[in-house]
């Protein structure tokens, strides 16, 4: 099952198929808060926001959950542009890089947002705040693709192999995301896009609430999603979104990667081979190997659903 999606929209937006069911939102002055959302028993959610940000603007954004009735403290879940130190307060909602997670079931959330203004008093124009919980656990055995025989999307493939050697092992996101942007941004090079998604509070490039930041500041709809099976995500690259995905995997558990293990690495889904396997663009190949690679879709569905199902959904803007 997918997790479950809130959407804010703060100006008229298309819907695609798959996005949230956007809800009205506005800013008083530099604040919002989105009022309180009742979900299904829940132990972790992830945020995302889309956003064009102008230089020395900022946006923070903070969570409370309902647990056993009570409320907990803001807790801050994002911060965009150039944002101060936050602290983390002490309380039942943990964070953990772009992840909120709580020990007992949450059964309503609550996001609120500020917009800090550069020199200038220029403000970012946000678009979309785009909350997921956690995806339940698939009740029955996972199903092969939405579509018969083989199914596959033009993506232009890039290794983060091509940076420097310093930059290289550590950019598969920023890789994966600028293969998605490349059709529309030819000129956009791999190590722009990291820069522009670095998490200088976790010293990271793959955060996925940057990354789908980033996106957005490139004409894209993008936020996070959490799904049990891979026909989910499948369904969504057929209705025109693109996917990038999170595996973590140790050695021996994922065939042909060039990986031997990971604690999270993302690539790209592209669709599927006449047996069902996925076929992705993997960026950490040093060469075209990567370029449409063909995992087996037991180990692969077994890799990225045990590292939480995550999914980066993006689109361009309609």
């Amino acid at each position: 099952m997918t997790s479950a999606l809130t959407g804010w929209a703060f100006a008229p937006v298309s819907t695609e198929p798959y996005d949230p069911r956007w809800r009205p939102a506005s800013w008083l002055d530099a604040d919002w808060a989105s009022g309180d959302v009742q979900i299904a028993p829940t132990r972790g959610a992830v945020l995302a926001w889309n956003a064009v940000t102008p230089p020395g603007a900022a946006i923070l954004f903070e969570i409370a959950a309902r647990i056993e009735g009570a409320w907990s403290p803001w807790t801050p879940m994002g911060e965009w542009g150039e944002a101060p130190p936050v602290a983390q307060p002490d309380g039942p909602v943990r964070r953990n890089l772009d992840v909120a997670t709580w020990e007992k079931p949450a059964d309503a959330i609550r996001v609120r947002g500020r917009r800090l203004p550069a020199r200038n008093g220029a403000l970012a124009d946000v678009r979309r705040v785009i909350i997921a919980c956690d995806a339940p656990a698939a009740q029955e055995p996972c199903p092969g693709p939405p579509a018969p025989g083989p199914t596959v999307f033009p993506i232009p493939f890039r290794s983060q192999m091509d940076e420097p050697p310093e930059l290289a092992p550590r950019v598969c996101g920023p890789t994966s995301l600028a293969m998605h942007l490349a059709p529309a941004l030819p000129g956009l090079r791999t190590a722009d896009v990291a820069a522009a998604a670095f998490d200088a509070r976790h010293d990271i490039y793959g955060n996925w609430a940057h990354l789908a930041a980033v996106a957005s500041e490139h004409g894209f709809a993008a936020w996070i999603e959490r799904h049990a099976c891979l026909a989910e995500v499948e369904a969504r690259l057929l209705a025109g979104y693109g996917a990038i995905l999170s595996i973590a995997y140790e050695e021996g558990e994922l065939a042909g990667s060039p990986i031997p293990r990971t604690d999270g690495h993302l690539l790209v889904l592209r669709g599927w081979d006449d047996r069902g396997d996925p076929v992705l663009n993997d960026p950490a190949f040093p060469d075209r190997r990567g370029d449409g690679v063909v995992y087996r879709r037991s180990e692969f569905e077994r890799v990225w659903g045990g590292h939480g199902g995550a999914t980066i959904l993006l689109r361009p803007e309609r």
